[in-house]
C-alpha cells in the first residue's frame, strides 16, 4: 500500500465532509467514474482538476474550461498550474475542498511530565468556630433598632 502524501476534505452544502486519501502520483478529480476522486455535484466537470504529486510538494493542474477553479480565492485558468503547501481551500463550482499534507514519518514518543508538585495540608489542632463578619453583627444591631451607642443607654 502506497503512503498518502495529502488528502482532500470535501464539505458538501448539506453540513457533510468527506475525506478523501492522496496515495497516486497522478490524481483526476472530476465527475467521472474513472477519477480517482469522483465528486458528483454541480459546478464540478467530468475531468475538473487533476493534482499530481512531485519532489517539490504537490501541484493542481487546472483542466476544465466549462467551469472555473478557484485556489485560495484566485481564478486559476485552464491548463494552469498552482502549487500546494497545505491548507489551501480549493473551490469547485459552490463546493468547498480542502488541501491537506499528510506527514506519515514517524514521530517520538512522548514522555510523560514529572508531577514534583509539592502538596501541603494543614492540620488543625482545635475545631474551628465560626464568627460572624462585622457586617452581620451591624445588620443584626439594626435589626434590632439599637445602634451600638444605644447599648450602653438603659431602656425606658
Amino acid at each position: 500500500m502506497k503512503k498518502a502524501y495529502g488528502r482532500l476534505d470535501i464539505f458538501w452544502p448539506d453540513g457533510r465532509v468527506e475525506t478523501a486519501l492522496l496515495t497516486d502520483d497522478v490524481t483526476d478529480v472530476g465527475r467521472l467514474g474513472n477519477s480517482q476522486v469522483v465528486i458528483d455535484h454541480d459546478g464540478v466537470d467530468a475531468s475538473h482538476l487533476r493534482l499530481s504529486r512531485t519532489k517539490q510538494g504537490a501541484i493542481l493542474h487546472a483542466l476544465t474550461q466549462k467551469f472555473e477553479t478557484f485556489v485560495d480565492s484566485v481564478a486559476v485558468k485552464p491548463g494552469a498550474s498552482v502549487p500546494l503547501n497545505g491548507g489551501e481551500e480549493i473551490q469547485l463550482g459552490s463546493l468547498r475542498v480542502v488541501f491537506r499534507v499528510v506527514d506519515d514519518s514517524p514521530t517520538l514518543p512522548m514522555i510523560p511530565a514529572v508531577d514534583d508538585t509539592t502538596h501541603h495540608q494543614r492540620e488543625r489542632a482545635v475545631p474551628h468556630r465560626a464568627s460572624a463578619s462585622a457586617y452581620h453583627r451591624r445588620a443584626r444591631r439594626v435589626y434590632l433598632g439599637r445602634t451600638q451607642r444605644d447599648q450602653h443607654r438603659p431602656r425606658e
